[in-house]
């Protein structure tokens, strides 16, 4: 599965996050580069080699020699791991291929993602990036098949090798269709989201569409062990009904996550700074907080800004800093106290709206922006919290 970030993913996962921090790449986990890509695994993909070996072991055992089962069985876990990552890898080839920048490989339980900022918004980008996972695993199916037919001889029993490899070529068969099925938060959602917005222009209505798809899938998957049973007259196997219910669930999930993106992708436009902005005071910074308070309820504004002596803004008023100092105290401590220094990046034109109004906040994180007018003068000052409340976000903290 492929993973595209927008600004307003970046403001969603900065939401939270300090002032000019910075994050580590590929999460902070031990990982290695393949092409200058980041990649790692989470803890969970640990957990993924240990069941798939768990569930695949009886299948590889022999009377003979049990104990080759739970050998070839962590050998194939592993190397089924390997072939997601050439999933990950051809939406990351395919991605840089049409310009896009593509920030890191994830695999995790059972899967993985790809990390990348598209060039461009477009349909048929966002298709081909799409489909290039699937086509890649079941190029590995076919090469898998090949091997197994090659490695073979007619009968004679097959070689712990030709066992793995067979095996591999099976899995990647069912994975490749898998993740081709028409819906959110699969590849092939996303190829139903590109045809969707390509025929109309909208890449909100291309994602509503596939989101719908992926519920879809979702209850195929929680029926499809009930449907196979009823097929050959036996009853559900206990194992397939659990497996069908968590893969369908992560499938409902990702759609239900697909659809609220998609709604808070169409408020990006209605984001103008200049309606945004709290109007600020302008105060010396040896100024009591209390009294900067009053003064700033008096002229009905929402923020504080301290400037020198030559009336120049060199520091904002903190809102949670503010909010911390109790009403008691608030006579006896300074405005500088509770005020953070400007920083030339936290500075932003009251013209930002939409798209580029998410990226400036991308590539500066603070809680507050000084907003100055075509000229230069101060107009206000934004809190990044009232973005995240117009997008309907949680506001951070």
């Amino acid at each position: 599965m492929e993973s595209q970030v927008s600004a307003y993913d970046q403001l969603v996962t900065d939401s939270n996050a300090t002032p000019d921090a910075t994050p580590p790449a590929a999460g902070g986990r031990p990982h290695l580069r393949i092409g200058g890509v980041p990649v790692s695994m989470s803890a969970s993909g640990l957990i993924g080699i240990g069941l798939i070996a768990f569930l695949w072991a009886e299948s590889f055992a022999t009377p003979q020699d049990p104990g080759r089962g739970w050998i070839l069985a962590l050998i194939f876990a592993v190397l089924l791991y390997v072939t997601i990552l050439i999933h990950e890898l051809a939406h990351a080839i395919v991605a840089r291929m049409t310009g896009a920048k593509v920030q890191s490989i994830e695999l995790w339980v059972l899967g993985g993602f790809t990390r990348y900022v598209p060039a461009k918004d477009s349909a048929w980008r966002d298709g081909v990036v799409s489909v290039s996972g699937p086509l890649a695993t079941l190029a590995v199916a076919g090469v898998c098949a090949v091997s197994t037919r090659a490695l073979s001889t007619p009968g004679e029993p097959r070689s712990s090798a030709v066992l793995v490899i067979a095996a591999l070529g099976w899995t990647n068969l069912i994975m490749g269709v898998y993740n081709l099925l028409p819906g959110l938060p699969l590849d092939g959602g996303g190829v139903v989201r590109s045809l969707v917005w390509g025929v109309t222009g909208s890449q909100y209505r291309g994602t509503v569409v596939a989101a719908y798809g992926g519920y879809a899938v979702a209850g195929l998957l929680f029926a499809s062990p009930f449907l196979l049973a009823a097929a050959v007259g036996t009853t559900p196997d206990i194992t397939g009904v659990i497996f069908g219910a968590l893969i369908g669930a992560f499938v409902a999930q990702g759609a239900s996550a697909a659809l609220r993106s998609a709604a808070l992708h169409e408020r990006i436009p209605t984001l103008h700074l200049r309606t945004l902005t709290r109007r600020a005071i302008p105060v010396d910074r040896d100024l009591p907080l209390a009294e900067a308070i009053r003064r700033m309820e008096a002229a009905g504004a929402g923020s504080v800004v301290v400037v020198d002596q030559a009336y120049a803004p060199v520091a904002i008023a903190e809102e949670a800093a503010v909010s911390a100092v109790p009403e008691a105290r608030r006579p006896w401590v300074a405005v500088s106290n509770v005020s953070r220094a400007l920083d030339p990046r936290a500075v932003l034109s009251v013209t930002l709206e939409g798209e580029a109004l998410l990226e400036a906040l991308d590539a500066y994180v603070a809680r507050e922006y000084l907003v100055v007018d075509e000229n230069g003068l101060v107009y206000g000052v934004l809190a990044r919290g009232d973005v995240e409340r117009a997008l309907g976000l949680p506001a951070s903290t």
